[in-house]
């Protein structure tokens, strides 16, 4: 029984090494309180089992009764303190994120009406030259068949 008590305090130790790593400095104030108080927990469990093993059940329901309840009470307090905080900065870090969002929302939009804006300008200014083109074209046209019109007429004439 000591030997996976043994393990289950290497597992907790692994955990609280990733916590820390993941969480930077800082991370783990709370759980340094509970890094204690889960020592605490597994010497007293390990003097209960030694001590049942020898057949002082006295002794065991005594180490059960006394100190174990408020190590477990310290322990409880250290995990309530330290998931409040990351909580707490994990909110914050969303509501960060929220606002850095909006931010590039507001600037992808703003890109998106400013080329759509400046397509709109460029379509305009291309209808009016291709009209103005028209125009001119229509103008050549016209005078190339009041010319041809004007110069069959004027050698067709007789002469005078």
């Amino acid at each position: 029984m000591a030997a996976a008590l043994r393990r289950r305090r290497h597992r907790l130790d692994d955990a609280l090494t990733v916590a820390a790593r993941l969480g930077g400095p800082g991370a783990l104030h709370g759980l340094d309180e509970v890094s204690g108080a889960n020592q605490a927990l597994i010497d007293l469990e390990t003097q209960v089992f030694t001590r049942g093993a020898a057949g002082d059940f006295t002794g065991a329901t005594a180490a059960l009764e006394g100190d174990y309840a408020a190590q477990k009470a310290v322990y409880k307090q250290g995990l309530d303190k330290y998931f409040a905080e990351q909580d707490r900065t994990m909110t914050g870090a969303i509501t960060a994120s929220r606002r850095r969002l909006r931010v590039l929302q507001v600037a992808a939009l703003t890109a998106l009406l400013t080329a759509a804006a400046g397509a709109v300008l460029l379509l305009v200014a291309y209808r009016r030259k291709d009209r103005a083109r028209r125009r001119a074209e229509h103008d050549v046209a016209s005078a190339s068949r009041c010319r041809s019109r004007c110069w069959t007429a004027s050698s067709s004439a007789p002469p005078g």
